[in-house]
């Protein structure tokens, strides 16, 4: 199964994201360049396996 990317980009003046699921990061910036010409500004992979579960005091 392909990771799932967010992509982060400038619409109307604010930051939205879309996501999106493709081989990797490469892959992920250019779908947003071609989606978002004007306004691709990041992309980040989410990874649950990846992330580090919250302890609370």
């Amino acid at each position: 199964m392909s990771p799932i990317y967010e992509l982060i980009f400038k619409h109307q003046g604010q930051l939205m994201t879309k996501t999106v699921q493709v081989a990797d990061a490469s892959q992920a910036w250019q779908l947003g360049r071609q989606r978002y010409p004007h306004g691709m500004r990041d992309v980040v992979c989410l990874d649950a396996a990846a992330a580090e579960p919250d302890q609370q005091r």
